[in-house]
């Protein structure tokens, strides 16, 4: 079922029921039920005993998702190749109680949307990520390239299964998430060794055999010996 439709449903149901909730709480439901409309119900229903009521804050605990917000330095240390921040935003998101998998899960969240933005940065529910945090999804696409967005899902596509399997998630999770900044390095050390080729060698061909060609083109054209009535 369409998240539109499901967050229509949800909303008539706490006005209803009288059930206090934030809009973005409502609406990360209708996302994360993956159109299931009993799903959807039955989180409305598990929140609806919350004090606060149904909040985006309370729906992340129940699903045990990452604050989109608390990846923000995680996000900008990968961009910024600085592997020591790598690894202490990961160190703080675990104090905060947040788990590998969930981590991983918010980043590719926030990669994904990142892509839509280099596309058509009008926000719909399309995006994964919520209204709010379209302001920051906007700042940090102008820092970032959409080759090195699709780099980082190609790095990070088996790590989910890693982490479930593995008796060092968070080991698993920080190794990755470094060694995105050492491939790019080498990348850019791959980049520019081919451009001092280009430079040093492969231009100075180039420019010799034109200047050859412009030279030669300059002489006159050569006498065919029968005109001059002469035989080898």
């Amino acid at each position: 079922i369409n998240s539109e439709h499901i967050y229509n449903h949800l909303l008539d149901i706490s006005s209803k029921e009288l059930i206090d909730f934030e809009e973005e709480g409502l609406r990360l439901i209708s996302k994360r039920s993956n159109g299931g409309m009993r799903d959807a119900q039955r989180l409305l229903d598990q929140l609806s005993l919350n004090p606060n009521g149904v909040t985006k804050k309370n729906v992340e605990e129940l699903l045990g998702e990452v604050s989109e917000n608390d990846l923000l330095a995680l996000i900008n240390s990968l961009i910024k190749n600085i592997p020591d921040s790598v690894i202490k935003s990961c160190i703080d998101l675990y104090d905060s109680g947040n788990e590998p998998i969930g981590i991983l899960e918010g980043l590719l969240n926030i990669t994904r949307d990142l892509l839509l933005t280099t596309i058509n940065s009008q926000y719909s529910n399309l995006f994964y990520t919520s209204k709010e945090f379209q302001p920051e999804l906007n700042k940090i696409s102008q820092s970032i390239n959409k080759s090195k967005i699709i780099h980082w899902h190609n790095a990070l596509k088996n790590l989910e299964y890693q982490i479930k399997n593995s008796g060092q998630p968070r080991l698993w999770l920080e190794i990755h998430l470094t060694s995105l900044i050492t491939l790019e390095k080498e990348e850019q050390k791959s980049n520019h060794t081919k451009k001092q080729v280009l430079d040093n060698v492969v231009k100075p061909i180039i420019k010799n055999e034109i200047n050859f060609k412009k030279e030669n083109s300059c002489l006159p054209p050569k006498k065919d010996s029968f005109e001059n009535g002469e035989q080898d």
